[in-house]
Order: C-alpha cells, then structure tokens, then sequence
C-alpha cells in the first residue's frame, strides 16, 4: 500500500482519516451557513407568505437543470445562513467590542515590571604549568535565562473570558495549530457542531419571528439583515486586530523557540566542572613527571 505523501494522497487510515477531516471542513464552511438558511427558508414556506411555484416561476425563464437549480437554491440558502450566524453572535461580539473599547480608552493601564535580566557574562580561564606556559585556555560565555511570558489573566475575569472565549484565536492555539495540529481535531469538531447549534437556533427563532408573529415583507428582511451584517462588519474589525496580534505572538514565540533549539547556550556550571576535571587531571600528570 502507498504510503501518503505531502501533497495530500491517501495511504493508509491515517491518510483516509485526513481526507474525512478535509471533508468535514469542507462540509463545514459549505453547510455550516446553508443548512439555517435553508431552515430560515423553510419556515417561510411553511408559513405560507411563498410556496414552491413562485419558486419554480422564478427559476423557470433560466431553464436550469435539476443540479444547477439545485446550486441556486444553495447559494441562496448560503447567505440567508450567514445572517443567521451573525445574529446568533452578535450578542458575543457586541459585549467584546464594548470591552475591548473600555480597555481601550477609559481602563486604568497596568504598568510593566521592570526589567531585571542579568546581562550576558563573558570570560576567559587559563590554567599555567610551572614553567608558566598556558596548557590550559577557555572561553566561554554564560546567558542569563530568557524572561518569563507574561502569565495568563485569573480565570474569572474579563481579560480571561474575551483571551479565551470560542470566538476567540489565541496565541497558544495558534503555536498547537502549527506545530501539533492533530491535537486540535475534537476543537474543530466542536466549534462546527456549536456553529450549526447557534445558526440552527438563530434560523428558527427568527424565522417564527419574521414569518409568523411580525410577518415581515421581504424588503423589510432585507433592510433588517444589511443591519445585521454591517454590525457584524464594525465589530469585525477589532476582533480581526486582536487576531493579527495574537499571530504576531504565536511567530515570536515558535521563532524563539527555534533558535533556542538551534544554538543551545553552554551552562556555566557544566562548563566549571569541565574545566575543573581538565585542570586535575594536568596536575596529576605534572606530579607524575
């Protein structure tokens, strides 16, 4: 049996489990919006306000075949499906927004430790015989240790709530995401099912709400959803701020990482040690002598 490559080629289950994970994203980002659309729709049909020969009608003077009309009828489900889920979430994003503006602009600011690193300590060890010819000659160079990341807000407070709320891409998720990725199969999985669940729900309620309690004209749907997208649209963009921030730490942090495992500092005591067993076993030789 083949075994799988870089390129994505199935060899093995392990190959055919990747393949199923592609597959469920892909499901995922096509049905995870199109599926409460659909539902959305579909309780306007039942409500009566349209039924399925207007829909036909409409469809009619473009002659479409079965799977085309079929496409149509999805990529109309797709955008009523993301309304859905920017309704679903506006609540999340509204308080994270409002948040994030008060720590912005009125929240006391925290002032940062100072810096207390020792600096780096270089040196030179010579070792002379009788004589006072140097048989012995070090150089060596001791690091002090890198200063600790900063620690994670207390759980319970606001800082820890908008760090690790599901909306949320934070810089330790980001390093998983590229160094382990598997780890982050169950997540993805859950994030989908809470995606549909909060989409589904939006779908149904506001579909009662539209379809069979306001009775809503479908201009009237139209105006309420620009809304709703554009609220989505203003509360985006500092949330795509914070995810460029968390990118930006994820880098740092896997890029210090390998350069520490690409030049390891000697330790000093080890070093000491070497020098110190070097230097005995000189003198033993010279008492030999």
């Amino acid at each position: 049996m083949a075994d799988s490559s870089s390129d994505g080629s199935v060899g093995g289950w392990p190959g055919v489990f990747d393949q199923i994970n592609k597959t469920f994203n892909l499901v995922r980002d096509a049905f995870g919006y199109a599926l409460p659309g659909g539902a959305f729709l579909g309780i306007g049909l039942l409500s009566g306000q349209f039924n399925l020969w207007q829909v036909r009608n409409l469809l009619a003077p473009y002659q479409l075949p079965a799977w085309a009309a079929f496409l149509a009828i999805v990529a109309i489900c797709y955008p009523v499906g993301t309304v859905m889920a920017a309704l679903a979430y506006m609540p999340f994003m509204l308080v994270k927004n409002g948040y994030w503006i008060w720590k912005r602009h009125w929240a006391t600011p925290v002032p940062a430790p100072a810096a207390t690193q020792a600096p780096e300590i270089q040196g030179h060890i010579e070792h002379h015989d009788r004589t006072g010819r140097v048989d012995i000659s070090e150089d060596f160079i001791v690091r002090p240790p890198a200063a600790p990341d900063p620690a994670d807000p207390p759980d319970g407070s606001w800082a820890a709530w908008l760090l690790y709320h599901p909306t949320e891409v934070a810089p330790r998720t980001m390093e998983i995401r590229c160094q382990t990725p598997k780890l982050l199969d169950t997540l993805d999985r859950r994030e989908t099912l809470t995606l549909l669940a909060a989409s589904m729900s939006s779908a149904f309620f506001y579909g009662w709400v539209a379809f069979f309690w306001l009775q809503l004209h479908f201009r009237t749907m139209i105006v309420l959803a620009a809304i709703a997208t554009y609220i989505q649209f203003l509360t985006g963009l500092p949330h795509l701020r914070r995810v460029t921030q968390a990118t930006y730490a994820a880098d740092k942090t896997i890029s210090k990482k390998a350069a520490k495992d690409s030049t390891e500092s000697p330790d000093f005591s080890q070093l000491m040690g070497a020098l110190i067993q070097a230097a005995t076993d000189a003198l033993k030789k010279i008492g030999q002598t």
